[in-house]
């Protein structure tokens, strides 16, 4: 959840990451990423939000699964 506004940042499996704001509605759909999307961050102030797939054709450790980040997103948009 993103300290400066109230966002929810949600990853997906088709590769997308999903901004809601908290009453449910949506607030945007971000692109770029080309597998699931395991890991969603805001940055301490909120102002900039960073996603992760797995690197391609990578064994992970039970528990433990290694994150490639592609670019950040910095500003909030309305699909």
């Amino acid at each position: 959840m993103s300290a400066a506004g109230p966002l929810l940042a949600v990853g997906t499996g088709d590769g997308t990451t999903q901004l809601w704001r908290l009453d449910g509605t949506p607030a945007s759909i971000l692109k770029g990423l080309s597998q699931t999307v395991k890991s969603v961050a805001f940055t301490p102030n909120g102002t900039t939000l960073a996603a992760g797939e797995p690197p391609p054709n990578t064994s992970s450790t039970p528990g433990i699964s290694p994150i490639r980040t592609r670019g950040a997103v910095t500003s909030e948009s309305s699909p």
